[in-house]
């Protein structure tokens, strides 16, 4: 269990805190499981059901396997341990959790993005479970390119890219795989359609890999056969913002600086209007994490953090090209997680 000294030290006026993200169960425990709290504290105890009463002897915490509410058993306990002051985690405790807490007589405290930073700063061996997760991602989208062909649909692409990333060794999907081709790519978050893939068009490919519970996450932006020269200026403005941007990670960086390096080499070729997202952002348990790297975060990076460079261009009604590599920040700079060329990769038809 991570120490309750540096949580107590940011927050002396608590006695402990009801931590209902799974993300930080697991961060805190060694334990993932949707279905549970735990309560967090001098003498931490998760809680949660029969189901998961055999799994949870790993935790590095007592168990409590509870009949009813998890809410109600997490209470229970505090009681027992004599608690009345707690930290409750505003984006994940449901309302009526909040109130069941409330109506029994807890002082309670938001803490924030308290265990998110925590998180942030990777160990090696996390930075290792990341690197394997997308080594996965890397092999899948090797795999999967001679596989591209015009006509296939977009969910047709989908569903053969991620049939390859568990044959490839992922033990689930990080996220919704975007495939978005022609004007689609103009959505940064397409959903896969029933468009038939046509030459002369980009294809944009968001995909990821877990791998234990740690994410990948990479995107290319391929062109099917040849595309016009403004695809071909617009690929190519995306991949100098990308590779200007990366080249400027260390630690000491804000977020903020290195989302405006990629803003500024866009500009140069009249485009920046068309970069609608932050920079990148942190992968860990979670797909989406700190540190983000967006004009909201001036505060510096750390070494281990693990951060995306994904800058793009969305220009509705024609087309769209984001290029997605992972890099986690080391001490004189970062290290490249991402094996897969980023130049523009045309599929012969």
């Amino acid at each position: 269990m991570k120490t309750f000294e540096s949580f107590h030290a940011a927050f002396p006026d608590l006695q402990g805190c009801v931590i209902s993200h799974p993300a930080d169960i697991f961060y805190l425990t060694g334990f993932f499981c949707p279905d549970a709290l735990l309560l967090f504290s001098a003498d931490p105890v998760l809680v949660t059901d029969s189901r998961y009463s055999v799994a949870a002897k790993q935790v590095s915490c007592r168990v409590k396997v509870f009949g009813g509410s998890y809410i109600t058993g997490a209470a229970e306990e505090a009681k027992a341990q004599g608690l009345k002051a707690l930290g409750v985690q505003e984006n994940s405790l449901t309302a009526g959790d909040y109130l069941t807490l409330s109506e029994q007589g807890f002082a309670l405290s938001p803490v924030g993005g308290f265990f998110t930073h925590l998180r942030a700063r990777k160990t090696k061996e996390e930075v290792e479970k990341i690197r394997a997760a997308q080594a996965v991602s890397d092999r899948a989208f090797q795999a999967f390119l001679p596989c591209i062909k015009p006509g296939m649909t977009e969910k047709q692409l989908r569903n053969k890219l991620e049939t390859l990333l568990f044959d490839c060794g992922a033990d689930a999907l990080a996220f919704e795989t975007i495939v978005a081709s022609g004007s689609n790519g103009a959505k940064p978050h397409a959903v896969p359609s029933e468009k038939p893939v046509q030459a002369g068009e980009f294809i944009t490919f968001d995909f990821g890999a877990r791998v234990g519970q740690y994410d990948s996450d990479m995107t290319r932006t391929v062109a099917l056969g040849d595309v016009s020269a403004e695809q071909t200026r617009i690929y190519n403005a995306v991949l100098e913002a990308h590779e200007t941007a990366m080249a400027a990670l260390a630690p000491g960086k804000t977020g903020k600086e290195i989302d405006r390096i990629a803003r500024d080499v866009l500009e140069k070729y009249d485009l920046a209007q068309y970069f609608t997202h932050s920079l990148g952002h942190g992968v860990g348990i979670d797909i989406h994490e700190e540190p983000n790297l967006s004009f909201r975060n001036d505060r510096p990076l750390e070494e281990g953090s693990i951060v995306t460079i994904e800058p793009g261009v969305y220009i509705e009604g024609f087309c769209g090209v984001r290029i997605e590599n992972m890099a986690v920040l080391t001490r004189n700079g970062y290290d490249d997680l991402t094996a897969t060329d980023k130049k523009l990769i045309k599929i012969p038809y």
